[in-house]
Order: structure tokens, then C-alpha cells, then sequence
């Protein structure tokens, strides 16, 4: 790549976040185009990326994340980028902007070998929580219901904010247990990948 006119500069305005199911491509390509062109390319954190690091914060319960809300955040789509069937994918694409000599290492802390390959049931859990948002959006339910596996034992903090369910709650019973089990492991591996020290969470 080659920066062709020496006058002209680009500056992303930020939320690049919960605008998907490819919020991962997008953070990676703005990642890239600024390590690549740093005189050039200025990225803004928006919003959703300042949330984001909020909610990083392990003392904040899920059900207080901002990415727990039932709209306008993680598409259930984008959890699946962050399994190793997605991986190569997306950094594969990011090799195009940068040298050899600049290219990133991947973090000790998520190799290859350690993110377990998609299957079957997450094909069966993704449709289920799409249907599930369906759902909490043909009723106007998004104030009451929280995208979480469960609500905490103690549901005098979400009954004070007028939260009632959590997502799988919406889900048929017979497959409410493997979706709450995946969903929580989904949204480790997304905040995960955001962490400080992680490729994607390098320089928050």
C-alpha cells in the first residue's frame, strides 16, 4: 500500500464497535492503516469503543456491561469471529497493509493451538439468539431483557433497573443450557481479545 498524495490525511471518528457481525475486520483494518500510515491515518474512539473498555472491568457484573444490552451492541454474529475458524480469516487480511518486519506477533495469551474450532452448536446458538433478539425487538422488550447467559442470584440490582430476563430465558428449554454455556464463553473470548497486552487491546 502506498500513500499517494502527501497533502491529504484520514481520520476515523470512531465506533467501529457494535455496528455487526465483522467489528473485529473493522478494529483490525483501522488498526492496520494506522500502524501502517501513523503520520497519516488518526483513529478517534467513539463511544462504543470507550465502552468497550469499561466493560473490561471485572468489577462490573455482566448484567452492568454496556455490551449486555439487548440492542445497539454485540451483534451475536460477531462473538463467532473470535474461535479459530474466524482466525485466519481475519488476520489474514490484515497482512496487506503492513511489512514483514511490522507485522504483529500473536499474543502468548490466545494462540492458534488454545481457541477450539466452531461446531454444530454454535451454528444452533447463533440462530437461537438472533431469534431470541428478534423477538425482544418485535415487542419493545429491550429495557427488560439483558443479553447475558443469566441474571445474578441476587436480582435486586437488575430489578432495580427494571431488567426482568436474561436473553436465554427466550430460548426454548431444551436448548436454554448450551446456550447459556456458550454465550458465556462467547463474551470472555470477546472481551478477552480486547484486553491490554492483546493485539487488538494494545495501547487502551
Amino acid at each position: 500500500w502506498l500513500w499517494t498524495s502527501p497533502q491529504s490525511t484520514l481520520v476515523f471518528m470512531g465506533d467501529y464497535v457494535d455496528k455487526g457481525p465483522t467489528s473485529k475486520q473493522t478494529v483490525q483494518f483501522v488498526k492496520d492503516l494506522t500502524t501502517a500510515f501513523p503520520d497519516r491515518v488518526t483513529a478517534i474512539l467513539g463511544n462504543h469503543e470507550l465502552e468497550l473498555l469499561r466493560d473490561r472491568d471485572a468489577r462490573i457484573p455482566w448484567v452492568g456491561k454496556y455490551s449486555a444490552y439487548s440492542h445497539a451492541t454485540v451483534h451475536p454474529g460477531e462473538y463467532l469471529n473470535y474461535f479459530a475458524n474466524s482466525l485466519d480469516a481475519s488476520s489474514s487480511s490484515s497482512s496487506s497493509f503492513t511489512s514483514d518486519d511490522d507485522k504483529e506477533k500473536e499474543p502468548t495469551d490466545s494462540p492458534t493451538h488454545l481457541l477450539r474450532p466452531l461446531d454444530r452448536q454454535d451454528d444452533l446458538v447463533l440462530d437461537l439468539l438472533l431469534e431470541a433478539s428478534m423477538e425482544v425487538y418485535a415487542h419493545n422488550a429491550h429495557s427488560a431483557v439483558r443479553f447475558v447467559p443469566t441474571l445474578p442470584s441476587d436480582r435486586q440490582f437488575s430489578m432495580n433497573r427494571g431488567i426482568r430476563f436474561a436473553i436465554t430465558d427466550i430460548i426454548p428449554p431444551e436448548h436454554r443450557m448450551l446456550a447459556m454455556e456458550r454465550l458465556q464463553e462467547y463474551q470472555d473470548r470477546y472481551l478477552n481479545a480486547f484486553r491490554s497486552g492483546t493485539v487488538l487491546g494494545e495501547g487502551e
